[in-house]
């Protein structure tokens, strides 16, 4: 909130009438009246914005200071509530013995030399996928690539906008021979309507095989298996007349044929990415409930708008 004392005292300073400055600051002189008289007022920040710019002064200056206080008390709250659950954490890994620490270090120096050295991902994101998914890939029996932590960590790395190689190649793909050539290569595709809209983006080692295979594309967009995709596609549509499919991007080579975890990686990321930058998250890639993009869950829903807001500056509801 303004403090509408110190308002009157900063024009009074400057020797402006109220007309002069509400003509200057660009608003009506009834409002600006209202503002410095008024307790009731409750004008915009942009309206204060304009008055501060008008009078050479930042916005805070017009701030009340009992008003900061209350905000710091509540910040203050909030950081102790956090500490309070992070301690609770803290103590529950405490739990980890010596050998759980050496074997989880373990598994994070394969991740630092097969994702990080790779593809340039920093360790303390690393760590971070790491404890979205559970720790899952620490299971008894599992090895690195047949747990969760490729996809929360490709999801993860789109989320907060890290920049790793996306060579798009749009190739279009409007009958069952042209999907055939593409049969075991891995990468991203979208399925486009007839006037060259996206309307969805997926991943798959084999592209082919998840578009004309038995629980592929054509099929489950055929039985309207897709509940977003209604909206766009119905059962009666024909592959190739009513809509087709695009290659989007092609699993890249670096030097030698990718891993399984970092082949894995790359896909997530790079359907995440592009479901991001194509904005098919609010068309075929919609989700309620589970996630915002893919349908996954390992990322809080709440933690991917924040993420969403902070690094790409878009607000979903």
């Amino acid at each position: 909130m303004y403090d509408r004392i110190k308002l009157l005292k900063l024009r009074e300073k400057r020797g402006l009438t109220q007309y002069e400055l509400a003509e200057k600051a660009g608003i009506s002189v009834v409002t600006l009246n209202k503002i410095e008289t008024s307790d009731m007022a409750k004008p915009f920040a942009s309206t204060l914005k304009k008055i501060a710019l008008a009078l050479g002064v930042g916005i805070e200056e017009l701030s009340d200071e009992n008003d900061d206080q209350r905000v710091k008390k509540d910040i203050y709250q909030d950081i102790n509530s956090a500490m309070r659950d992070r301690k609770r954490i803290a103590c529950d890994l405490m739990e980890i013995d010596s050998f759980m620490f050496r074997y989880i270090n373990k598994q994070l120096e394969i991740f630092k030399r097969d994702l990080g050295m790779v593809f340039g991902i920093p360790d303390s994101m690393l760590l971070e996928a790491s404890l979205f998914s559970g720790l899952s890939w620490s299971r008894r029996g599992n090895t690195t690539h047949e747990t969760n932590y490729p996809k929360v960590l490709g999801d993860l790395l789109a989320l907060q906008n890290v920049k790793i190689s996306i060579d798009r190649v749009d190739i279009c793909l409007k009958s069952v021979d042209e999907i055939k050539l593409y049969s075991g290569v891995a990468g991203i595709y979208g399925i486009m309507d007839t006037e060259g809209n996206m309307l969805r983006i997926g991943e798959s080692k084999d592209i082919a095989d998840r578009l004309l295979g038995q629980n592929g594309h054509v099929i489950a967009l055929k039985n309207e298996e897709y509940p977003t995709m209604k909206e766009y596609i119905n059962g009666n549509d024909e592959f190739g007349a009513d809509y087709y499919f695009t290659i989007l991007a092609i699993e890249p080579n670096v030097g030698r044929k990718l891993t399984s975890l970092q082949s894995d990686t790359w896909r997530y990321y790079a359907e995440t990415k592009l479901i991001i930058e194509e904005k098919t998250y609010l068309k075929g890639n919609r989700y309620k409930e589970n996630a915002i993009f893919t349908g996954d869950k390992y990322i809080p829903i709440k933690v991917q708008k924040e993420m969403m807001h902070y690094y790409y500056k878009i607000d979903l509801e």
